[in-house]
Protein backbone atom coordinates (compact mmCIF):
# COMPACT_ATOMS: atom_id res chain seq x y z
CA UNK A 1 0.00 0.00 0.00
CA UNK A 2 1.27 3.33 -1.06
CA UNK A 3 1.43 5.99 1.70
CA UNK A 4 -0.33 9.13 0.07
CA UNK A 5 0.36 11.69 3.53
CA UNK A 6 3.33 12.99 1.81
CA UNK A 7 2.05 16.45 0.42
CA UNK A 8 3.94 17.86 -1.89
CA UNK A 9 7.23 15.70 -1.35
CA UNK A 10 6.91 14.15 -5.09
CA UNK A 11 7.85 10.15 -3.65
CA UNK A 12 3.89 9.33 -4.32
CA UNK A 13 4.53 10.24 -8.09
CA UNK A 14 7.67 8.82 -8.61
CA UNK A 15 6.54 5.46 -7.22
CA UNK A 16 3.64 5.57 -9.32
CA UNK A 17 5.82 6.17 -12.69
CA UNK A 18 8.34 3.52 -11.85
CA UNK A 19 5.66 1.19 -13.81
CA UNK A 20 6.58 3.05 -17.11
CA UNK A 21 10.29 2.63 -16.61
CA UNK A 22 9.91 -1.35 -15.85
CA UNK A 23 8.82 -1.44 -19.45
CA UNK A 24 11.96 0.14 -20.80
CA UNK A 25 14.20 -1.62 -18.35
CA UNK A 26 12.78 -5.09 -19.02
CA UNK A 27 14.42 -5.47 -22.61
CA UNK A 28 17.95 -3.32 -21.76
CA UNK A 29 18.09 -5.47 -18.15
CA UNK A 30 20.01 -8.76 -20.09
CA UNK A 31 22.30 -6.43 -21.60
CA UNK A 32 23.51 -5.21 -18.06
CA UNK A 33 26.04 -6.42 -15.65
CA UNK A 34 27.13 -5.95 -12.37
CA UNK A 35 30.78 -4.74 -13.78
CA UNK A 36 30.74 -1.58 -15.38
CA UNK A 37 31.72 -1.87 -19.19
CA UNK A 38 33.97 0.96 -18.99
CA UNK A 39 35.78 -0.26 -16.01
CA UNK A 40 34.78 3.04 -14.48
CA UNK A 41 33.65 4.63 -10.96
CA UNK A 42 32.69 7.75 -10.53
CA UNK A 43 32.56 9.68 -7.09
CA UNK A 44 30.86 12.69 -7.76
CA UNK A 45 29.17 15.35 -5.92
CA UNK A 46 25.13 15.43 -4.83
CA UNK A 47 24.38 18.53 -6.82
CA UNK A 48 20.42 18.00 -8.24
CA UNK A 49 21.82 19.70 -11.09
CA UNK A 50 24.72 17.06 -11.66
CA UNK A 51 23.19 14.51 -14.24
CA UNK A 52 26.59 12.01 -14.00
CA UNK A 53 25.44 10.08 -16.69
CA UNK A 54 24.37 12.37 -19.34
CA UNK A 55 27.34 15.04 -18.39
CA UNK A 56 29.60 12.12 -19.13
CA UNK A 57 27.91 10.66 -21.98
CA UNK A 58 27.86 7.40 -20.21
CA UNK A 59 24.58 5.02 -20.24
CA UNK A 60 23.11 2.37 -17.29
CA UNK A 61 25.91 -0.21 -16.53
CA UNK A 62 28.65 1.77 -17.62
CA UNK A 63 30.00 3.12 -14.48
CA UNK A 64 29.33 2.31 -10.64
CA UNK A 65 28.68 5.75 -9.20
CA UNK A 66 28.72 7.11 -6.15
CA UNK A 67 27.01 10.83 -4.71
CA UNK A 68 27.93 12.77 -1.51
CA UNK A 69 28.52 16.70 -0.09
CA UNK A 70 31.42 17.81 -2.30
CA UNK A 71 32.46 14.14 -3.93
CA UNK A 72 34.66 13.48 -1.01
CA UNK A 73 36.53 10.91 -0.62
CA UNK A 74 35.18 9.74 2.58
CA UNK A 75 35.58 6.43 4.49
CA UNK A 76 32.06 4.91 2.72
CA UNK A 77 32.92 6.45 -0.45
CA UNK A 78 36.60 4.60 -0.64
CA UNK A 79 34.62 1.39 1.19
CA UNK A 80 32.37 1.60 -2.01
CA UNK A 81 35.45 2.25 -4.29
CA UNK A 82 37.65 -0.50 -2.84
CA UNK A 83 34.58 -2.93 -3.95
CA UNK A 84 34.21 -1.22 -7.24
CA UNK A 85 38.32 -1.68 -8.15
CA UNK A 86 38.61 -5.25 -6.08
CA UNK A 87 35.59 -6.91 -6.98
CA UNK A 88 33.72 -4.96 -10.22
CA UNK A 89 36.86 -4.27 -12.16
CA UNK A 90 37.28 -0.97 -12.23
CA UNK A 91 40.43 0.20 -13.48
CA UNK A 92 39.58 4.05 -13.47
CA UNK A 93 38.17 6.78 -11.30
CA UNK A 94 36.96 10.39 -11.95
CA UNK A 95 36.19 12.55 -9.09
CA UNK A 96 33.17 15.40 -10.38
CA UNK A 97 33.05 18.61 -9.13
CA UNK A 98 30.33 20.84 -9.59
CA UNK A 99 30.65 25.22 -10.32
CA UNK A 100 28.44 27.38 -8.13
CA UNK A 101 28.16 24.53 -5.90
CA UNK A 102 26.05 25.95 -3.01
CA UNK A 103 28.41 24.15 -0.11
CA UNK A 104 31.43 26.92 -0.88
CA UNK A 105 29.15 29.93 0.23
CA UNK A 106 27.46 28.05 3.32
CA UNK A 107 27.74 29.60 6.61
CA UNK A 108 27.87 25.85 8.34
CA UNK A 109 28.44 27.71 11.98
CA UNK A 110 24.71 29.27 11.30
CA UNK A 111 23.59 25.60 9.95
CA UNK A 112 25.19 24.24 13.04
CA UNK A 113 22.48 26.58 14.89
CA UNK A 114 19.84 25.97 12.84
CA UNK A 115 20.14 22.22 13.01
CA UNK A 116 20.90 21.83 16.82
CA UNK A 117 17.31 24.21 17.46
CA UNK A 118 15.55 21.40 15.22
CA UNK A 119 17.04 17.79 16.80
CA UNK A 120 18.50 19.65 20.05
CA UNK A 121 21.87 20.28 21.36
CA UNK A 122 23.14 16.75 21.45
CA UNK A 123 24.54 17.38 17.60
CA UNK A 124 27.90 15.46 18.82
CA UNK A 125 26.41 12.04 20.07
CA UNK A 126 24.62 11.98 16.75
CA UNK A 127 27.57 12.84 14.20
CA UNK A 128 30.07 11.46 16.52
CA UNK A 129 32.10 15.18 16.51
CA UNK A 130 31.16 19.07 16.68
CA UNK A 131 28.51 19.50 13.67
CA UNK A 132 29.93 22.49 12.17
CA UNK A 133 33.38 20.99 10.74
CA UNK A 134 31.78 17.76 10.58
CA UNK A 135 29.47 19.07 7.61
CA UNK A 136 31.99 21.59 6.26
CA UNK A 137 33.58 20.03 3.00
CA UNK A 138 35.61 22.53 1.11
CA UNK A 139 35.76 26.45 0.64
CA UNK A 140 37.22 26.00 -3.05
CA UNK A 141 35.43 23.13 -5.45
CA UNK A 142 38.13 23.00 -7.51
CA UNK A 143 40.61 22.88 -5.09
CA UNK A 144 38.61 20.15 -3.45
CA UNK A 145 38.36 17.72 -6.51
CA UNK A 146 42.34 17.86 -6.75
CA UNK A 147 42.76 17.36 -3.16
CA UNK A 148 40.40 13.97 -3.32
CA UNK A 149 42.68 12.89 -6.44
CA UNK A 150 45.61 12.72 -4.28
CA UNK A 151 44.12 11.28 -0.98
CA UNK A 152 42.74 8.58 -3.91
CA UNK A 153 46.16 8.47 -5.41
CA UNK A 154 48.21 8.47 -2.08
CA UNK A 155 45.84 4.88 -0.61
CA UNK A 156 47.36 1.78 -1.60
CA UNK A 157 44.33 0.44 -2.30
CA UNK A 158 44.10 1.98 -5.94
CA UNK A 159 47.88 1.19 -6.32
CA UNK A 160 47.63 0.91 -10.52
CA UNK A 161 44.10 2.84 -10.53
CA UNK A 162 43.78 5.81 -12.89
CA UNK A 163 42.37 8.44 -10.87
CA UNK A 164 41.51 11.74 -12.17
CA UNK A 165 39.30 14.51 -12.15
CA UNK A 166 36.78 17.07 -13.66
CA UNK A 167 34.96 20.09 -13.37
CA UNK A 168 31.38 20.23 -14.62
CA UNK A 169 29.77 23.51 -15.41
CA UNK A 170 26.25 23.65 -13.55
CA UNK A 171 25.73 27.06 -16.23
CA UNK A 172 26.76 25.62 -19.51
CA UNK A 173 26.95 21.72 -19.20
CA UNK A 174 30.43 21.56 -19.96
CA UNK A 175 33.33 19.13 -18.02
CA UNK A 176 36.83 20.64 -17.83
CA UNK A 177 39.52 17.98 -16.52
CA UNK A 178 41.23 18.89 -13.46
CA UNK A 179 45.20 17.79 -13.16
Amino acid sequence: MIYTGLGNFGMVDIIKKHAKFEQVWKPFWGSVGAEPKKKLAVIADMDARLDVLRALELKPGDAVVIRNAGAVATDDAVRSLTLAVHKLGVKQILVVGSTKNPLEKLDFEKLDVEIRKKVGNDVEGITGSPIAPWLKVFEDVEDNVLQQIAHLKRNPLFKGVEIKGVLYSVESGKVDILE
